[in-house]
């Protein structure tokens, strides 16, 4: 679920689409400003910058009555941000956080709470503990399907999260069958060549080349890098998480030359957005140090 950063993208326009018009007390604009910030921030790669704005947010929030949405929406952004910088410990709190406010205010069926149970799922993964991931998972799905229909984009979020989980535990299977899911829905609403399909169609291709299905694999790893790269440019997080992918698979088929330039394209976008001490840095030398030694 992490290999992709534009959940936090797409989280700050779901906010600015929240933030309410009208507000007229200072501590009110206060908020309206920070988050906004945070969202160009997000937009604009600069995660540490749009940290300390959803901290000022947070803040500005604690400060409104009891049960407003903006305390949730700001802890929410600010969980997303903060499992995008690596800060899996704090991020777990602050989902915990925000789906506690989520289902006392508004339910524990609705779709906000099916958000904040998936990023929370996200940390899990990341920490190996699928037994608490899979039921997580299970309920925002069960949540999207019902208020949203089988067809909808954020379905297919949902079933390309849950087949995550299944491919990292080692069922192929039935992690196969949630991904060719999730892509028929993205390829059917959005057309092949949409930026939504590029993360299911990576997470896809990884799993093939576990299966041994090296030709597939790599078809689809060059098409997800190829939207990717015309979506966002060439500089982007998730252009390296292909990148990475791509070289990861180079090495494993022999070609140490095209891995290393690969990986070393990824480790120049990594460290200009996250700076050099965060995980995915360490993943992708890992993967230039395997390149190496082949």
């Amino acid at each position: 679920m992490k290999n992709s950063k534009t959940s936090a993208a797409a989280f700050a326009a779901a906010v600015l689409l929240a933030l309410l018009p009208g507000m007229a007390t200072a501590d009110e604009l206060r908020w309206n400003d920070a988050m906004k910030a945070a969202e160009r921030a997000s937009n604009e790669s600069r995660y540490a910058d749009a940290e300390q704005f959803l901290r000022t947010a947070v803040k500005d929030a604690e400060e409104f009555a009891p049960g407003d949405r903006r305390l949730e929406l700001s802890l929410s952004f600010l969980a997303t941000i903060l499992f995008s910088r690596g800060k899996d410990a704090e991020a777990e709190r602050t989902y915990l956080q925000a789906v506690k406010i989520l289902e006392k205010n508004l339910g524990p069926g609705h779709l906000r709470v099916a958000n904040s149970l998936t990023g929370l799922a996200a940390i899990y993964q990341m920490q190996g503990k699928y037994a608490e991931v899979e039921p997580l998972l299970l309920r925002s799905l069960a949540i999207r399907e019902k208020v949203l229909g089988p067809d909808h984009p954020d379905v297919a979020t949902s079933l390309s999260n849950l087949a995550n989980s299944y491919s990292a535990q080692g069922k192929s299977v039935q992690a196969e069958t949630l991904f060719r899911r999730a892509v028929a829905i993205l390829e059917r609403i959005y057309g092949p060549e949409h930026l939504l399909v590029a993360g299911t169609l990576n997470n896809l291709a990884v799993l093939y080349g576990s299966q041994g299905n090296l030709v597939e694999a790599e078809r689809l790893l060059k098409r997800a890098l190829r939207i990717r790269e015309a979506a966002l440019g060439p500089k982007h997080p998730d252009v390296a998480a292909n990148l990475n992918n791509l070289g990861a698979f180079a090495t494993s088929q022999g070609k140490p030359v095209e891995a290393e330039h690969l990986l070393k394209r990824a480790l120049a976008i990594q460290e200009h957005v996250w700076g050099p001490e965060h995980t995915d840095m360490a993943i992708t030398l890992g993967h230039l140090g395997a390149a190496y030694e082949s």
